[in-house]
């Protein structure tokens, strides 16, 4: 076999291969001890963050046109900004942030019994009551009418 110049760099591979070996061997015993994941820290930034985020909404919940673009200008954000944000500190997009806030203000209009269903529907921003009715099973579990039964201490 004649001498070819990259021959050099295979050997040189192959020592290099070795070396990493010897010392993953001398390193099996030094294990460091697993991290255990704590409660996640969020800077006080990202809570007037989120807190501002959720006056406005709170702000336009009888709002029925109140979108996600009215809440990105309202927070002097981007659309896309606004929901990376969102996401990273919520896991809920701006649209289903705005719609479970609505649904919590109905729940409690609910157990208040001072208004019927369809006035609590256009009262949190709903436009359709039979949405409202839909969109409260979903993320309750239970009808409106139930939810309200359930709740009603005279009953």
């Amino acid at each position: 076999m004649r001498w070819r110049p990259f021959f050099g760099y295979v050997l040189a591979g192959f020592a290099l291969v070795g070396a990493l070996r010897s010392r993953r061997r001398g390193l099996r015993g030094h294990r460091t001890p697993p991290v255990v994941p704590g409660p996640p820290v969020i800077s006080p930034r990202k809570i007037l963050f989120l807190a501002s985020v959720r006056g406005v909404i709170e702000a336009n919940l009888s709002n029925p046109d109140f979108t996600v673009e009215a809440l990105a200008r309202a927070s002097s954000h981007s659309r896309s900004h606004l929901h990376r944000r969102l996401k990273e500190l919520t896991g809920e997009s701006p649209s289903e942030l705005i719609r479970r806030l609505r649904l919590e203000r109905g729940a409690r209009l609910l157990e208040e019994g001072s208004f019927s269903i369809s006035r609590v529907a256009h009262l949190v921003g709903f436009k359709s009551v039979s949405h409202f009715s839909n969109r409260f099973h979903d993320h309750f579990g239970v009808r409106p009418s139930r939810y309200r039964r359930s709740t009603d201490p005279n009953r």
